[in-house]
Order: structure tokens, then sequence, then C-alpha cells
């Protein structure tokens, strides 16, 4: 069973997918670009959209599994 637990997200965007790159086994997923500038793009560009610029800048959750699962 997988395990998922959230970690505070104190980092810049930058540095939290510099960090989520090195660590992830992967790094991509639904709707999820694979180039890193366009994610961090996408990332600042919804943050506009819903006038969110201020306050938590984003969330990081880390889904774990057993090996073989």
């Amino acid at each position: 069973m997988a395990v998922i637990k959230a970690v505070k997200a104190g980092a810049s965007l930058s540095e939290a997918l510099d960090y989520v790159e090195k660590k992830a086994e992967l790094a991509s997923g639904k709707d999820c670009p694979d180039d890193r500038h366009n994610v961090l793009e996408i990332m600042k560009a919804t943050k506009e959209l819903y006038e969110q610029q201020d306050g938590a800048k984003y969330y990081h959750y880390v889904k774990s599994f057993k090996e073989g699962e």
C-alpha cells in the first residue's frame, strides 16, 4: 500500500523542482510536461491566474511504494 505524506513547502518553486528532479524516479505525469522550464512557467502562470502570488508557494506531496508495488 502506498504511503502519502505532505512535506512543508519552504523552498522556491525552482528549488523544489530541482529537489524533485534529483529524488524522483518518475518526474512526469498526466498533464505535466517533461521539460523543467515549461513546468516552472506553468506553475507561475497558474499562481498569477488565480491571484495567489502571496502565501503558500505550492504543496509538496510524496507518494512512496514498497519495493515491487
